[in-house]
């Protein structure tokens, strides 16, 4: 389990990531849980649950069975193609080169709202930052959140695939950077690999991205996020905070 504790404005915001079971607690004016196990049911309105589907790679698999479940075309061949780039992996730096590569993709693709710095530093201090050099630059970074022996998480990940002059390498490197991971982790004694997220409707416009995730052939697991509205003047605003957190 993971515990994040931070403020916006002058909320203070309990973040729990990984529970295997949901729990009230009142330190906090509002509780998160992300990714908790349990399904509870909820009868408080003051309390939003929602489902969360994701693929886990198990780790205690050997390294040929875990890469004999990757698809050929769309990740084998891609991450064999990353072997012969003269790619160079770096961990746990090169931080400032990652947030500007990360903001500016998440501009450019528009699906969600920047990370600003200071939540940036905050989910950062809990897991470990990989990223992938190609002639001199930093074309691909992923950050995974780790649970102790219990799961990395893919969180964030970003790369100059958008760019014309890199959107054939930094794809290879996408892939060949999960498989990196994959097996650091399993050598580490991790028990998953959680990349972070899939959804199975095929009209969704994420769907290409769960395709790209399914390829590395993990298993479908669902969890739920909890959103706890504990501050009585924040009930007030509990639509607003649900749609938003």
């Amino acid at each position: 389990m993971v515990t994040i504790e931070r403020k916006i404005f002058l909320w203070k915001v309990k973040e729990i990531w990984f529970s295997e079971v949901f729990f009230l607690s009142t330190s906090s004016d509002i509780l998160l849980f992300r990714q908790c196990q349990e399904n509870r049911k909820v009868e408080d309105n003051n309390i939003r649950k929602k489902e969360f589907t994701t693929t886990l790679i198990n780790l205690n698999k050997n390294e040929d069975e875990i890469w004999n479940n990757f698809a050929y075309k769309s990740c084998k061949y891609e991450i064999n193609r990353g072997n012969k780039l003269n790619l160079k992996l770096y961990m746990n730096t090169n931080y400032d080169e990652f947030y500007k590569l990360l903001n500016t993709f998440i501009e450019i693709k528009g699906y969600t709202h920047s990370i600003n710095r200071k939540r940036f530093s905050e989910i950062t201090e809990h897991g470990d930052l990989f990223t992938v050099e190609f002639n001199g630059e930093i074309i691909c970074g992923h950050f995974c959140l780790v649970d102790g022996n219990n799961r990395a998480r893919y969180l964030w990940g970003a790369s100059k695939r958008l760019l014309k002059e890199y959107g054939c390498i930094a794809g290879a490197a996408n892939r060949w950077l999960h498989w990196q991971a994959i097996k650091y982790y399993k050598r580490k004694g991790v028990g998953h690999y959680d990349f972070g997220g899939i959804n199975l409707n095929p009209d969704s416009l994420a769907y290409g991205i769960t395709k790209f995730k399914l390829s590395f052939g993990g298993e479908i697991e669902k969890e739920y996020h909890y959103v706890v509205v504990n501050n009585s003047y924040l009930k007030l605003a509990k639509t607003f905070i649900f749609k938003g957190l």
